[in-house]
């Protein structure tokens, strides 16, 4: 590990991108500059705030230095961040989460006696707004190549993350056409190229609070599943990867997108989905979604021909029972024949 000349520890540069939140700002920053590890550049990326973000951040400490640019989203926000960073080490930090004092010595000792390793993370706990904690972490932590697990579950948390700059040459910029996801993206991407650690010790606080800004629950689960079939697609992630965790990943992340839309009435999305879900590997309780979404479009379908008086309504009963004596057909057109999906679902492409 290459060393400061200064003080003989290697320079950690973090990013904390912003935007328009000040509650916390104050308390993330000091939580930064605070720790016992002292060799710390903090960047903070203004991500367009209506109101600069540039007096606040330096009345709370003048050793943060503020950039500013045009609201582009978070992942922008962080790539601006790795192109000015000057550490040979990356950290990151948002605007209202909390690291314990002693995280990034931890991390920086851990990366020192471990060349090998290209990410390392932390536990984290949960903390509501007035910084009590409500929740810990329980999603189990991998180390080693820990794609397929990552491709699983979400469980690196971005806060905790410390990564050598090398990484940044291997996997490139955060990918900023994704409205979320970026970091999950990001964390696949890396775990093609490097080795993860975890410290399975929580050491940074992640905040729930009222004022988050998220998506609504259906398009969030859809985006999510949209982003996974995507990085399998494009990515060399056979030998990474087996095809049945792939096929079973998949077809579960679309089944959740098509239940959040079935809760939310959109039914055409709902059925599109769990076609998608089918395709890839065979679920019963997929399969019975799909049937009541079928029978509730069938419903109403033939409600409103029956008050459009386009047919009587004997007329739409029977079309009703001849399109329901066809949905078995339907179905084992739209799931597999076997427990394996073949390789049209697995890159993405829907299933005929």
């Amino acid at each position: 590990m290459v060393l400061n000349e200064h003080n003989h520890l290697p320079l950690v540069s973090v990013i904390l991108p912003a935007y328009g939140r000040h509650q916390f700002l104050s308390e993330s920053i000091r939580s930064v500059l605070g720790q016992t590890y002292p060799n710390i550049e903090l960047i903070v990326v203004d991500d367009g705030s209506r109101e600069p973000l540039e007096n606040v951040v330096q009345a709370i400490s003048p050793r943060a230095r503020c950039i500013r640019q045009c609201h582009a989203g978070v992942a922008a926000a962080r790539n601006r961040g790795l192109r000015e960073a000057r550490g040979e080490l990356i950290a990151f930090q948002d605007s209202d989460d909390v690291w314990h004092r002693e995280k990034l010595a931890a991390q920086v000792a851990f990366l020192a006696t471990h060349p090998d390793v290209g990410v390392v993370y932390t536990a984290k706990r949960v903390i509501d707004e007035a910084g009590r904690v409500i929740g810990s972490q329980w999603k189990q932590l991998h180390s080693g190549r820990v794609t397929e697990q990552l491709f699983r579950k979400i469980f690196v948390t971005m806060p905790s993350v410390v990564m050598r700059r090398g990484v940044i040459g291997s996997v490139g910029e955060f990918d900023a056409s994704l409205k979320i996801n970026s970091d999950y993206q990001y964390w696949l991407r890396a775990s093609l190229a490097v080795k993860f650690a975890a410290i399975d010790v929580p050491l940074v606080d992640v905040r729930r609070s009222t004022g988050q800004l998220t998506l609504a629950r259906a398009e969030a689960a859809l985006l999510q599943y949209r982003m996974l079939s995507s990085f399998y697609g494009e990515h060399e992630c056979r030998n990474v990867i087996r095809s049945a965790v792939a096929v079973r990943v998949l077809a579960k992340s679309a089944f959740r997108a098509a239940q959040s839309f079935w809760n939310e009435g959109c039914l055409n999305e709902a059925e599109q989905l769990l076609k998608e879900s089918l395709a890839r590997n065979f679920m019963p309780r997929a399969a019975w979604a799909w049937l009541r979404v079928r029978l509730v479009r069938l419903f109403i379908d033939q409600r409103r021909a029956a008050a459009g008086r386009t047919q009587s309504v004997s007329d739409a009963l029977r079309i009703a029972e001849r399109s329901i004596a066809d949905l078995p057909r339907e179905l084992e057109c739209i799931a597999p024949t076997t427990g394996k999906a073949n390789e049209t679902t697995l890159t993405g492409r829907r299933a005929a």
